[in-house]
């Protein structure tokens, strides 16, 4: 499920090049795409949590899975959101190609969304290796996390000083999909929440 997430995260990153360039037919498949692989990420979630319901799986940490579920098909869903206002909206404004560059670039907070999505992967496959290296990979989904939101904020004040270069809607739509962008990151922590609780309730 979620390298399904892997997937739109890096089409996400091909997206906005593509609406950098203005290229709407391209920057439309690769939101389908997008759209695509949150489709099959659900399918995944139904499948997994239907199993775990009928106690397949992880007995007696059941619900806690059937969280972690959730919260990883928030971050596809956010994925998803992102690739929407990219192209429906179809911010390709100066002040979306001003975040596009320098120090704190949309690029930088997509690596970061990134490599907290990684490091909560990387906790899912340690459940079996012990608490310590779950723990050790849920610092570094808090990390990245921490450090997308950073940019987050710096990029929404880069995008409100140059209010008077923008109309107010296309000012707010620009905001939602840097928010959209965040909220990835930050399912990715509510994830690595729920391993804790589940290391916790297993030992």
């Amino acid at each position: 499920m979620l390298s399904y997430v892997f997937k739109q995260i890096e089409s996400l990153k091909q997206l906005i090049a593509y609406v950098a360039e203005e290229d709407w037919e391209l920057a439309s498949n690769e939101a389908a795409m997008i759209a695509t692989f949150e489709s099959l990420a659900d399918d995944v979630k139904q499948d997994a949590s239907l199993k775990i319901c009928k106690g397949a799986f992880f007995s007696g940490l059941s619900e806690h899975f059937l969280e972690l579920l959730e919260r990883i098909d928030d971050m596809a869903d956010s994925a998803k959101d992102a690739s929407t206002a990219a192209t429906e909206i179809k911010i390709h404004t100066s002040v979306f190609h001003s975040l596009l560059t320098g120090q704190d670039s949309l690029y930088d907070m997509i690596d970061e969304v990134t490599q907290s999505a990684k490091a909560l992967g990387v906790a899912i496959e340690n459940l079996a290796r012990g608490s310590d290296s779950v723990v050790e990979s849920i610092l570094e989904v808090r990390k990245h996390e921490k450090l997308a939101d950073g940019i987050k904020a710096k990029l929404i004040r880069r995008v409100y000083s140059q209010k008077s270069d923008v109309d107010l809607l296309t000012l707010l739509q620009i905001k939602e999909f840097i928010s959209s962008l965040d909220l990835i990151a930050d399912a990715a922590e509510d994830s690595s929440d729920t391993l804790l609780a589940i290391i916790a309730k297993a030992e």
